[in-house]
């Protein structure tokens, strides 16, 4: 006997209103780097140029590209910089974090920077340190797609290989505070090699991909990540939820604490679960944590116990986020 593939009409409409009931939300959540910086170090300039020396017509080991001499190289790896710089700049590590002032960018040499050019882009700056992407290096590899058996034969997979070391200097007293090396892969559609009028964007975004990834080792960060929110059955559950899209958590709050007072279970665990994800959103992780538990014992559901570990989860990382925030 065939099942019967047709949906139920009842059984649609519950999933419907189900799925009325609440919605998908994207909050920035900080999340911990892999190194910690000495606490002295507040202040960050990043070096505008990257330090190694440019072959014209070349980029690093990628020998399947010619470039016209004409093409400033110099400015593809600045992706390099502009992705560290992007992380760090928001990170709460740090006070300030600045680009080098073109004026300093003749100031290489051989691919080197002197101490007396460290203690002066410092001093132009007011910062603590100077990071200096020292080395970079990125390859090809190839692979046949239609030899794993998961993947389709049309698939020719690219990938760029990419191999990076940073080096942080502290001015006046001369000390190379750190040294980071930083290996990763990015993939890319085999069909954008040969297309040469973007092969420079292309190269370009790599090293961008490559900078962010290294910032988000070098210090806490801040990313993306979806959350539910109840937005229904109810008005003042679909008013709060206009509020959020308005940016107004705060107005969006008050509703919510009324609401998670109600004689209705459900709907207080609703309100109560928004109120804790209005807190994670502010990274008041240990009010969000007590929200989710009210709510889970006015009405325990998967939503809630999955949410739960989410945030238990984020609060074991706390310390670790503390001390690369304060600093060793």
């Amino acid at each position: 006997m065939f099942r019967n593939s047709l949906i139920p009409f009842s059984f649609l409409f519950l999933l419907i209103i189900a799925s009325a009931c609440f919605s998908k939300v994207t909050i920035s959540v900080l999340e911990p780097g892999v190194y910690t910086l000495p606490a002295s170090v507040q202040k960050v300039t990043i070096y505008a140029e990257p330090g190694m020396q440019v072959t014209p017509g070349l980029f690093d080991s990628l020998t399947d590209f010619r470039f016209d001499h004409e093409t400033d190289i110099n400015k593809i790896r600045h992706g390099y910089l502009s992705g560290a710089y992007e992380i760090m700049s928001e990170s709460p590590r740090f006070n300030k974090v600045v680009l080098s002032d073109s004026s300093f960018d003749r100031m290489l040499t051989y691919g080197s920077l002197t101490w007396k050019a460290v203690d002066q882009i410092c001093q132009y700056d007011t910062t603590d340190a100077l990071l200096f992407l020292w080395k970079a290096v990125s390859y090809t590899a190839r692979r046949n797609a239609s030899s794993f058996s998961w993947e389709p034969d049309y698939m020719d997979l690219s990938q760029l290989l990419n191999h990076t070391r940073w080096i942080l200097f502290s001015p006046v007293t001369h000390r190379q505070l750190a040294s980071y090396t930083y290996r990763d892969t990015v993939s890319v559609a085999p069909e954008l090699y040969y297309d040469m009028e973007n092969v420079a964007y292309l190269l370009y975004q790599n090293c961008y991909i490559m900078g962010r990834a290294f910032g988000e080792k070098i210090c806490p960060h801040w990313n993306d990540a979806d959350r539910i929110m109840y937005v229904g059955p109810g008005r003042e559950l679909r008013k709060a939820m206009a509020l959020t899209a308005d940016n107004k958590w705060v107005d969006a709050g008050a509703i919510w604490d009324q609401l998670s007072q109600s004689p209705k279970k459900k709907q207080a665990y609703r309100a109560a679960f928004n109120i804790a994800l209005a807190y994670e959103r502010d990274d008041v992780l240990d009010q969000a944590i007590l929200w989710i538990g009210y709510a889970d014992s006015l009405h325990n559901t998967a939503a809630s116990d999955a949410y739960k570990k989410i945030l238990e989860g984020r609060l074991k990382l706390k310390p670790l986020l503390d001390e690369q925030i304060a600093g060793n």
